[in-house]
């Protein structure tokens, strides 16, 4: 037997018996790929049945549970020994099982206790991802949530994304989060299909004194009627305090199911690093603690799947819920020319994008100097640097200001700008924060259809590896990422293949949409778990 895991041309074999394997190792090898094709079954060895058991019940049920979790497509590939010989055409579920073999006659018996899984297995994995989900969920008279949402500013727009999304699919959405900009008081608004109450908030960052406030005003929050609480960022005292007392209250009630949300690694390593020793502590504590008792951990990046459950989670209460495009949430890209003509770009430019902070001076490096080797050996490239880049670009650089646009873009021209671009850029310094992390940014790249260069780190480096989105560069430089760059301009047909990757690739995996379905039934399973 052999469970063949991969996109079809590209087939891995990972494993003779699924058995054998642990879930976890199993649902990381599938979760990342369109469909799992399962083929034959062992010979039934009368001696010793239950290695026949074990591989073709235990091991099935193994490679059902990752797709199902994964969203991934099942195709079952049977011998004479399930459901007999077919001369023509194929089988489906609810045909009667009629093996043909000796062998598989004594074991019929058996096998008919699991025909309830043979119909459950033909009904959600023989149908695309969208139709996989629990009809419940995918008709408008199916179960519908009071979901609510804490999060702190760090993840207030995956939570935000996510709530705007299941509430499009009927759930009722609330959103508690640190205000957008700074603000005394509690405000109560409507943002897109969601109601999203703002904390206090005191500065853009390090806002200390906004974090205490936030810790008190939070917890009372989870004392309103609720199906499910979602709890975004772990690690911050305001979250992690409103888990425990969610928790204690459910004990009593078992009326909600709490589910913990991990989208950055703050603690062990992670970005807390820079607050202090105390801080770091106090995070790397929380954010290992909690998610030990919610009834469910959602993870944005397979790396923190992994870190999950490296902390004890069990695998089946650890589920994959990447991130999709912010830029492109609402309309797809618009086209290339009409972009430029918009915002008045000739056609025969190549507009190079970086988007984002320069958090540290290693991205300035990079970005400027890769910047610098590119505008001096091709006169036609011009840069676009959307964000917080001004002190980065001083009077220390010898970047032409008439080929530069250096700014923030609003919400309004960003996918503009993104349709407008020929190449991303993504550089990543090789730390446990950037190594965990998948930015928003590169869905957007990808939405966009833009080929992206990008450091070999991390999730960033998986994805772009594994989806064929980009070219990841040999050394983490600025003279790598200028030749790989130089590479793409001098090849416009790998720039369009990469680029239409990106774009499959964005509108079937890294799609809100989909992650918000895929959220909806782990929703209502944990309901049914309380």
């Amino acid at each position: 037997m052999a469970h063949t895991i991969g996109r079809v041309g590209d087939l891995r074999i990972a494993s003779d018996k699924a058995v054998n394997y642990s879930s976890s190792a199993i649902y990381l090898a599938v979760s990342d790929d369109d469909h799992v094709l399962h083929l034959c079954s062992p010979m039934a060895v009368l001696s010793n049945s239950s290695i026949f058991v074990e591989t073709n019940v235990r091991g099935v049920q193994v490679l059902l549970e990752a797709c199902r979790k994964s969203g991934v497509r099942f195709q079952q590939i049977s011998t004479d020994e399930v459901y007999g010989s077919c001369v023509e055409g194929s089988f489906a579920g609810t045909n009667a099982l009629g093996p043909s073999s000796p062998s598989s006659r004594v074991l019929e018996r058996r096998r008919k206790s699991q025909r309830d899984v043979f119909l459950l297995r033909e009904r959600l994995y023989h149908a695309d991802c969208d139709s996989a989900l629990p009809s419940s969920l995918s008709q408008e008279e199916g179960n519908r949530m009071r979901v609510l949402f804490l999060a702190t500013q760090g993840a207030d727009r995956r939570a935000f994304l996510l709530a705007n999304e299941l509430a499009k699919i009927g759930h009722t959405t609330t959103l508690v989060s640190s205000a957008k900009s700074n603000s005394l008081k509690v405000g109560v608004s409507r943002e897109g299909s969601v109601t999203r109450v703002s904390l206090p908030r005191f500065q853009r960052t390090y806002d200390y004194a906004g974090y205490l406030v936030r810790t008190f005003f939070m917890p009372w929050f989870v004392l309103t009627r609720a199906d499910v609480i979602h709890f975004f960022s772990p690690h911050q005292p305001s979250v992690s305090l409103s888990f425990m007392l969610a928790h204690i209250l459910n004990r009593i009630t078992k009326e909600m199911a709490l589910v913990v949300d991990w989208d950055d690694q703050w603690g062990r390593g992670g970005l807390s690093i820079e607050h202090g020793a105390l801080v770091h502590g106090g995070a790397t504590f929380l954010e290992e603690r909690i998610p030990l008792r919610a009834h469910a951990v959602t993870a944005a990046t397979i790396m923190l799947v992994k870190r999950a459950e490296a902390i004890g989670v069990p695998s089946h209460r650890v589920f994959w819920i990447p991130h999709g495009s912010e830029a492109f949430a609402e309309q797809g890209p618009i086209a290339k020319h009409e972009a430029r003509r918009i915002l008045n770009i000739p056609d025969t430019n190549v507009l190079i994008l970086h988007m984002g902070r320069f958090t540290t001076p290693f991205y300035g490096r990079i970005v400027i100097g890769c910047a610098e080797k590119l505008l001096k050996d091709y006169h036609h490239i011009h840069l676009l640097l959307l964000g917080d880049i001004g002190r980065t670009l001083g009077s220390e650089t010898q970047l032409p200001k008439d080929r530069v646009m250096a700014f923030f873009a609003s919400e309004r021209l960003l996918p503009l700008y993104l349709s407008a671009a020929d190449i991303a850029l993504m550089p990543l310094e090789d730390t446990p924060f950037e190594r965990a992390r998948l930015p928003l940014r590169l869905c957007d790249y990808m939405a966009a259809g833009l080929p992206v260069v990008a450091s070999p780190i991390g999730e960033v480096g998986r994805v772009v590896a594994r989806y064929g989105v980009g070219v990841l560069v040999r050394k983490n430089t600025a003279e790598e990422f200028g030749n790989s760059v130089a590479e793409l301009i001098n090849d416009e047909e790998l720039r369009l293949k990469l680029g239409r990757n990106g774009q499959e690739t964005a509108e079937h995996i890294f799609s809100w949409k989909k992650s918000a379905l895929k959220l909806s039934e782990l929703y209502d399973r944990s309901c049914s778990n309380v």
